[in-house]
Parts: C-alpha cells; sequence; structure tokens
C-alpha cells in the first residue's frame, strides 16, 4: 500500500479531511485569541484616550447603550467644484452624533473617499470624539477653510449650530 494520501468520503481518518480539521480547528483558535486581543487592545485604546481628554467618559461606549438621535439636517455645498450632499444627525443633547456624505458620481474615487470618511468620521464622534477636536485635525487651505468635503461639512455643520 501506498504512503500517498488517499480521498475516500466514507474513510473519518481520510488524510485530507484530518488536515482540513486541523486547519479549521487552528483557524477557530487563532479567530478567538484575535477577537479576545482586538477586545484588549480596544480597551486599552479607550482608556488612554480617556486620560488624555480625547474622548469624554459621560459619552457612549460600545457597552453602552447610544442615545436617542434626533432629525437629519440635509444640505449641499461644493467643495473645489465638485458638489457633495450631507446628512447630519445629533443626539438628544445636541452634540454631533453621525454624518453622512454622497459625491457626485456612485462609485467615483470622490464618493468612495467622502462616504468613507464620513463612516469613520461617525464612529469617532459615536465613541466620544468631540466634532471640534475632528474639525480641528482635518487638513485646511492656506485661508483657514477645511480643505476636504468632509471638513468643509463639519464646517457648515458647526457654523449653524445654536
Amino acid at each position: 500500500m501506498s504512503n500517498e494520501a488517499h480521498n475516500d468520503p466514507c474513510d473519518p481518518f481520510d488524510s485530507v479531511s484530518v488536515e482540513a480539521a486541523r486547519v479549521r480547528l487552528s483557524l477557530e483558535a487563532l479567530c478567538a485569541e484575535g477577537a479576545a486581543m482586538a477586545e484588549k487592545r480596544g480597551r486599552a485604546l479607550h482608556n488612554s484616550l480617556l486620560n488624555l481628554g480625547v474622548i469624554h467618559s459621560d459619552l457612549p461606549t460600545a457597552a453602552m447603550p447610544w442615545p436617542q438621535v434626533l432629525a437629519q439636517l440635509n444640505f449641499e455645498y461644493d467643495v473645489d467644484g465638485v458638489r457633495y450632499r450631507a446628512a447630519v444627525s445629533r443626539f438628544e443633547d445636541g452634540h454631533l452624533a453621525e454624518i453622512f456624505l454622497d459625491g457626485p458620481k456612485t462609485g467615483s474615487a470622490a464618493c468612495i473617499s467622502a462616504h468613507d470618511a464620513a463612516v469613520a468620521a461617525s464612529l469617532a464622534l459615536q465613541f466620544g470624539c468631540p466634532a471640534k477636536t475632528l474639525r480641528h485635525a482635518l487638513l485646511k487651505v492656506p485661508g483657514g477653510e477645511s480643505a476636504g468635503p468632509l471638513g468643509r461639512a463639519l464646517d457648515l455643520t458647526m457654523e449653524a449650530s445654536p
């Protein structure tokens, strides 16, 4: 009998099946370990951001229920001749809760970049990053106006705030 692997579906010790099971168990262990590490790193990052004053403990964390979000404010604006649409929502206390951006043409680089930046900004806002901090961190043109679509939407939103 040869030492080559055989593929008999009725053989519970088929070498291919055994190897596949071993790989699956290894992957499951790695995924569980990775999830535990990610959770630990996430807690450490959250605590560091709290200590630095970047986020505030009274704002929501993943373990807390999200506060009620009020109705959206929708508006359109231009950045370097490109038209964008924004939808902005606030928490009941007035803090900015989320922002969604849509660019000129679905699937275009401008549209994708604006959308992804807005999703990242929304997550930052929902995990306690003040809108003022986020706005300040974004690129500005020499006159002080925000250079990109997310920054410009935040400018317009915060200028219109009560």
